[in-house]
């Protein structure tokens, strides 16, 4: 009797295990077990509609890219004579493409809208960008996040699950366990990083960019970083609140961190540009960044995960597409891509 009962209970934990893998199989990720070597190709994009972080996942050095939808080169600038890419007369050139086009005459029509309607770009405004005074838009920097530890590296997974807009890094070292979460809530206008570790670790926090930076100042656990665009002179800046942290030393443009092992870090991002004619210029751009930052203080990070994925979930869980056919989600994604 022991026997079939022990046998019942091994086929319906097989069973469960089964099932189990078969969920984790077919759920909507990307995965790989090795950090990102390409750009484009392996680093796994989240967003917010405002702002877009690319996630490399590196072990001894995390890099995070991200850009703003506020940070656009060219534009008008004062003692720059700006036509906002209109050319001179276009409107005239009107009435003769729309005559061709009423007589199907496509390729006459496209041919004259191609020359006199077809705003001008000057690109000795900028000659370090093609577009000129048109502008582009810009790379706003990169956060680097170094932790301080040493080992062989085991078990190392990086994701993206679509299903709930997070990505996140996992990975064994000295069987000391780390994983790494990362997401951009719309709700509240901000990226958020997560470092959690066993034990508690020592972190370098640098940042790049390739823009000018005209401050770079740690106070009441808030880094704040401003820049300017070389061309039009557009400014920016970011702001990090760090979480979880006890110690912290400032040495340059480096901020250290020792002795935490649940490291949390909310971006928020802005620029003073605002889509309104005819300067685009918002004077009181930061004023709303520090109205985010108190906002995003009174919450917790529960609260900003679960407001995120709920808010999320509104959108994507409205169509539910099921493909039949195997699997291979046990795969890493580059190498499903192979098969």
């Amino acid at each position: 009797m022991k026997n079939i009962c022990l046998l019942l209970a091994v086929s319906l934990l097989t069973i469960i295990s089964a099932c189990s893998s078969k969920q984790n199989e077919t759920s909507l990720k990307l995965w790989y077990n090795s950090p990102a070597k390409y750009w484009m190709s392996e680093a796994l994009p989240i967003g917010n509609g405002y702002v877009g972080a690319m996630i490399m996942g590196g072990i001894n050095a995390d890099s995070l890219q991200f850009s703003y939808e506020g940070l656009w080169s060219g534009g008008p600038v004062e003692g720059h004579p700006y036509n906002y890419g209109i050319k001179k007369d276009a409107k005239n050139h009107l009435p003769a493409v729309r005559n061709l086009l009423a007589q199907n005459k496509q390729d006459e029509a496209h041919t004259i809208a191609n020359t006199e309607l077809t705003g001008k770009i000057n690109p000795e405004f900028n000659k370090n960008c093609s577009f000129g005074d048109y502008g582009a838009n810009q790379n706003m920097g990169t956060l680097i996040i170094k932790p301080n530890h040493k080992g062989q590296v085991e078990n190392y997974r990086r994701e993206l699950d679509i299903e709930n807009s997070l990505a996140s890094v996992t990975y064994q070292m000295d069987k000391a366990k780390y994983k790494r979460t990362y997401f951009a809530s719309y709700p509240n206008k901000a990226i958020v990083y997560r470092y959690q570790s066993d034990q508690p670790l020592s972190y370098k926090i640098s940042f790049q960019t390739p823009h000018k930076v005209k401050v770079f100042d740690l106070k009441n656990s808030v880094l704040t970083i401003t820049g300017q665009l070389e061309d039009n002179h557009r400014e920016f800046t970011i702001m990090y609140e760090l979480r979880g942290v006890d110690d912290v030393i400032v040495n340059g443009n480096v901020i250290n961190i020792t002795n935490t092992s649940d490291l949390q870090i909310c971006q928020i991002t802005g620029s003073d540009y605002i889509n309104k004619f005819p300067d685009y210029l918002d004077v009181n751009y930061k004023e709303k960044l520090i109205a985010r930052l108190k906002n995003i203080k009174a919450k917790s990070y529960k609260q900003l995960k679960e407001t995120h994925i709920n808010d999320y979930q509104n959108l994507f869980a409205r169509v539910d597409l099921k493909l039949e056919g195997v699997s291979n989600g046990f795969l890493p994604t580059n190498e499903r891509l192979e098969k």
